[in-house]
């Protein structure tokens, strides 16, 4: 287990495995395993080892937003997944998949290699509308917050709750800009949901989830405008 972990002790494991899981642990202590959690950050970093990157630009993520926010709309499979991985490498971000590891509850995490950001994310809740707003949570943790940190986004994850509440409107902004959000109350039809889609350059998938989110329609209203994302390249 040392020899997966890359330590050489048990305090060596607590020194670079136990403060990020630790604090994850604290909001979760009935749900969430601390070796899981673990494990699969550290499959993550032998995945990331395997990587290169650009240098880490800042602007040049921002500047790739847009693009990254077409790619919402286009068709699924595997071509898509691998034009998004190589959009966030050609501006310095590692994205990776990485299975699930039963007890880590969670849906992703931001954390650094040197000064490479990795956005590591499970497979958990692949449908469209929470693929997108996951990874835009976690690039909007590159972009707004400490270079270093590591944020493990989970369910009431508790972490850092202003970080976790800014990344988390950076994302609804982004896809759905608040100047326009008003216009979610209006949609009565699924047409309305594709005409508003196409007006703001998201997936019909993206809109539903929001309209979800917000409570504005029940959960099955909609839903099989949701599409499933190919977590492969």
């Amino acid at each position: 287990l040392l020899s997966f972990f890359g330590v050489a002790s048990v305090p060596a494991w607590l020194e670079v495995y136990g403060r990020p899981v630790a604090q994850f642990r604290q909001s979760t202590a009935t749900t969430a395993r601390p070796e899981a959690i673990a494990t699969w950050l550290r499959l993550g970093q032998i995945e990331a080892s395997k990587v290169d990157a650009a240098h880490f630009d800042r602007d040049a993520l921002r500047a790739a937003l847009s693009s990254i926010k077409a790619l919402t709309r286009e068709p699924n499979g595997a071509k898509l997944f691998a034009e998004l991985v190589e959009t966030l490498r050609g501006v310095g971000v590692i994205l990776l998949v990485i299975a699930d590891v039963r007890g880590t509850r969670l849906h992703g995490a931001t954390w650094w290699k040197g000064g490479t950001p990795v956005v590591q994310l499970t497979a958990r809740h692949r449908t469209d509308d929470l693929f997108w707003f996951t990874l835009l949570h976690e690039l909007a943790h590159v972009l707004l917050h400490r270079r270093g940190a590591t944020f493990l986004d989970g369910q009431d994850s508790g972490i850092d709750p202003a970080a976790e509440t800014a990344a988390d409107t950076f994302a609804g902004d982004f896809l759905i800009p608040p100047d326009q959000a008003p216009a979610l109350a209006t949609i009565v039809s699924l047409d309305d949901v594709q005409r508003l889609a196409r007006t703001w350059g998201v997936s019909p998938g993206v809109v539903v989830g929001r309209l979800h989110h917000d409570r504005l329609r029940d959960y099955s209203w909609g839903a099989k405008l949701k599409r499933k994302i190919t977590l492969s390249s």
